[in-house]
């Protein structure tokens, strides 16, 4: 046995002066090419210091998509249970509607903070999200109202958000365009200020934004048809924007994508066992 460790102290201390060694050789030839040596150095040490950020970050990321999907999880699986009993020949309490309200109120605004941090932290920049719902007027034209907003930006926006509590569709070319018809999944800009054609019913948007990102809350109905036509059911819209943009960028859109599709079922659901529960407007 003490052979043995004898043997294992002589091969680290071989290891251990071989990796001295390189490291003084690796130095010295550091010292050689002098200047353009040490900036080869920082190079290399700023390339390891953004690869060890980006890996945080992605964790970071998947943690903030795994908060969100395990809330959405429960917020359905306790409307399934109340649909359940709806179907059965239940009514729901005002006690209980009032319950639903404020349960599902808290998962949007934590839905919109938390994607808020998620895009912050993929875009470097402040972003501000909101939640759009989509509802049919008198005369058969699609109006939008903010649903939720997220509670950093909610003091900032409030007041567009109350002198257009509602506006039609078209007066936004995000939701125009998504709602147009096309095979249009999303809308996406880092310069809003470099297209002639965009349009806002806020008229101060450019004090608040110059990019931004919309996906839809939807579903495709005709699926088995073969159609040049796709017809969806449109619930709301999921929204991001800032100032400095990186929103345009497959990570960003394929995200937000995802959320917004998760939401279909959740609002669908919402809808049927209190109706009128998204008529609140957050935080």
């Amino acid at each position: 046995m003490l052979i043995g460790l004898g043997a294992i102290n002589v091969v680290l201390g071989v290891v251990v002066i071989g990796t001295l060694l390189r490291a003084e050789e690796y130095w010295q030839k550091l010292a050689e090419l002098g200047p353009q040596g040490q900036l080869k150095d920082e190079k290399i040490r700023a390339l390891s210091d953004e690869i060890t950020r980006a890996r945080e970050s992605g964790f970071e990321v998947a943690r903030i998509i795994h908060n969100i999907n395990d809330q959405l999880r429960d917020r359905i699986n306790e409307l399934f249970a109340l649909a359940e009993d709806i179907n059965g020949g239940a009514s729901p309490s005002p006690e209980e509607l009032v319950d639903i309200r404020r349960t599902n109120e808290m998962f949007y605004l934590f839905l919109v903070d938390n994607i808020k941090i998620l895009m912050d932290i993929i875009t470097g920049d402040k972003c501000a999200v909101t939640m759009k719902i989509v509802d049919a007027s008198n005369a058969n034209v699609l109006m939008m109202r903010t649903f939720m907003r997220d509670a950093a930006s909610y003091c900032a926006r409030r007041g567009s958000d109350s002198s257009a509590a509602e506006y039609p569709y078209y007066e936004n070319t995000a939701f125009k365009e998504i709602l147009a018809g096309a095979r249009c999944n999303y809308f996406v800009s880092d310069n809003l200020s470099s297209e002639p054609t965009y349009s806002n019913s806020n008229p101060n948007w450019k004090r608040l934004y110059n990019a931004t990102l919309v996906c839809p809350i939807r579903m495709q109905l005709n699926l088995d048809e073969v159609t040049d036509r796709q017809e969806f059911s449109v619930l709301g819209f999921l929204c991001v924007d800032n100032f400095k943009g990186g929103l345009n960028r497959p990570d960003c859109i394929e995200l937000l994508a995802s959320i917004a599709d998760s939401l279909f079922n959740h609002l669908l659901i919402l809808h049927y066992v209190a109706p009128g529960v998204d008529e609140a407007e957050g935080p």
